[in-house]
């Protein structure tokens, strides 16, 4: 099960980038939360315990995301260009 979602975080886009969101504003936070009665956590400890994000990924985090937007656009640029069935 661990395989399953550790290869979904890596291949969703969407993911991703919820990832890189939350990471890049709630990573280097040290306020305290109360999750109950007796029980509080700074926000960034929560974040990587709850969710298992890693503050030290943004950057990766921001050349997977850029990975997807170059290959999306070149796969484009190419059928524009290379797929053109119209003919006169």
């Amino acid at each position: 099960m661990l395989l399953n979602v550790c290869a979904l975080r890596c291949a969703c886009r969407p993911c991703r980038v919820l990832y890189g969101t939350i990471v890049t504003q709630l990573g280097d936070v040290d306020d305290v939360i109360a999750l109950g009665p007796g029980n509080s956590v700074p926000v960034s400890q929560y974040v990587e315990t709850s969710f298992d994000y890693q503050y030290a990924w943004r950057g990766w985090v921001v050349l997977i995301l850029f990975g997807f937007f170059l290959t999306f656009r070149l796969a484009a640029t190419t059928g524009v260009s290379k797929l053109n069935f119209q003919t006169r």
